[in-house]
């Protein structure tokens, strides 16, 4: 999507969140530095761009390993209010919203089993 759709789409209610600036391994950048440019810039970028707040965090990979304390923390530091990993599974209450889990929903995914995956009914199989 170019900017103009993305700011269409985002004025029809769609939420348009983050995702750094070059998608790397964030556990793997050694500087708080670059934790910045990547977390806080792709922020200011998007801001910028399409002239709104953006609020909403997903890591790159998702997964803990992938993650780490620091980046986490420049994540919530940046001002956004949640951030999403690729951990399978519904959210305690109350959950981290820094930390949070998801089910993921496939294009083929039926309404009938996407019910019972927000139920949990179904559990991942690992």
């Amino acid at each position: 999507m170019n900017w103009d759709e993305l700011r269409a789409v985002a004025a029809d209610g769609v939420e348009i969140g983050c995702h750094t600036e070059t998608h790397p391994i964030l556990s793997r950048v050694t500087s708080r530095w670059k934790l910045e440019r990547e977390i806080r810039g792709a922020k200011s970028i998007l801001e910028f761009r399409l002239r709104l707040p953006v609020k909403h965090f997903c890591y790159p990979n998702g997964r803990a390993i992938d993650i780490g304390a620091e980046a986490a923390a420049v994540v919530r530091d940046a001002g956004y209010v949640s951030a999403t990993t690729t951990t399978w599974g519904l959210n305690p209450i109350p959950a981290d919203p820094m930390n949070l889990r998801r089910i993921p929903f496939e294009s083929d995914t039926g309404p009938r089993y996407g019910i019972e995956l927000l139920a949990g009914l179904h559990l991942p199989s690992n």
